[in-house]
Order: structure tokens, then sequence, then C-alpha cells
């Protein structure tokens, strides 16, 4: 492990998992809390502006081969970890539309779609990290603060997270 900043944490589980789609929902439910109580515990100490929260999935992502979340504090804007952007990664508008038909994304990019939470497709006017890039938010604006996302709000991001990823399976 290499840390990004004072006070990178990993946080791994207990049983051997190889990644994120191996999660239970009870599982995935329980790292809510331990995110809280490491950013509470981190922000008592190092008082960071934010995070950024990673989950690595798949083999080309993972540098320990067991399922491990990071938490990245940011003590100036702009730094910190952040996402490699390479034009050779972005798709093509026909490989975008491509990748909507796979997944089976409706035209608007949605992927999935439960009552607090949306998966959607990075569209191409605001152009994707990745030609599979993903955005999992929640329908109704919520603070950015970790204290304030409600179990039902995670527990349905996990489900919606991990729907598409053991669909697609991309290693």
């Amino acid at each position: 492990m290499f840390p990004s900043a004072k006070a990178h944490t990993t946080i791994t589980s207990v049983k051997p998992i190889t990644d994120l789609r191996e999660l239970k929902t009870d599982e995935w439910n329980s790292l809510l809390p331990v995110l809280k109580e490491v950013i509470q515990k981190t922000n008592g100490v190092y008082h960071s502006v934010g995070y950024n929260i990673k989950f690595p999935v798949g083999k080309m992502s993972q540098s320990i081969k067991h399922f491990y979340v990071q938490v990245a504090p940011k003590y100036k804007k702009g730094y910190g970890y952040y996402w490699d952007r390479w034009a050779e990664r972005e798709p093509s508008s026909q490989r975008y539309q491509e990748i909507k038909s796979k997944i089976g994304a409706n035209e608007e990019g949605i992927i999935i779609e439960k009552d607090k939470v949306v998966a959607k497709l990075a569209s191409l006017e605001n152009p994707p990290f990745a030609e599979y890039h993903t955005i999992i938010a929640p329908r109704k604006s919520i603070s950015n603060e970790i204290d304030k996302m409600d179990p039902e709000t995670w527990s349905q991001m996990g489900e919606v997270l991990q729907k598409p990823l053991k669909k697609w399976r991309i290693n």
C-alpha cells in the first residue's frame, strides 16, 4: 500500500472475499458505520476538507487480492485521489452507443433505478473517464457528509453498484 495522504486508511474484510461483487447485502451494509467512524476519528486529528473513498474491483484495479476500501483524506481542494483522464480511454460516440446497448441502458444512459438511487453511464457531453464509467447517485440530493447518509440509501447504492459489476464481469 502506498498512502496518498496523511491518515490514508484501508478497510479490509475479515473473511476472504476477493472483491466487491462477492459481498452479501449485510456485509455491504456493515461498511457504512465503519466508514463513518474512520472519517470521524480522522477528522478529529487531521481536519481534512473531504475524502475520496475507493472500492477497487477486478484484477486490473487491485494491488491486493482481497476486498478492501481505501479512505483517502483531502487536505486541499484538488489534492488527494484523482481519476486519470486519458483520451484513449474515452469511447467514441459509436462505441458509447454499443456499450449502452450491451448493458441495457435506456436512451438517457440509465442502467438501474431504485426508489432512492440511480445508476447511469457518464454522458459523452461530460466525457467519461473510461468506457463503462458509471455514476451512482441518490435521486434526492443529500449532503456530501457521510454522517448524513441514511442506511437505506447506502444499501440501495450497494445493490445498484454490485448488479452491473456482476453482470459485466469486467476484470
